[in-house]
């Protein structure tokens, strides 16, 4: 799965690696460090994330990003 989804006004390309545990890699293309920055997150137990989980992931780290220095605090 290789998909674009936008939170907050803020744009990533999501996608899963291959394996038996889903592990996504996220990947910030508009913002302060676009294209440079971003942030994986792995699912224990075998469950595929859904577009919902995924934006709310991504709502997640946003959360703990710096305005100033656009890094995670």
């Amino acid at each position: 799965m290789d998909e674009r989804i936008e939170v907050d006004g803020q744009a990533f390309d999501v996608s899963r690696r291959p394996g038996l545990q889903p592990v996504y890699d996220f990947t910030w293309v508009a913002g302060r460090h676009a294209g440079d920055y971003g942030f994986t997150s792995a699912v224990y137990g075998g469950a595929e994330l859904g577009r919902e989980q995924l934006e709310r992931t991504v709502q997640d780290f946003l959360s703990q990003i710096d305005p100033e220095t656009g890094f995670i605090d």
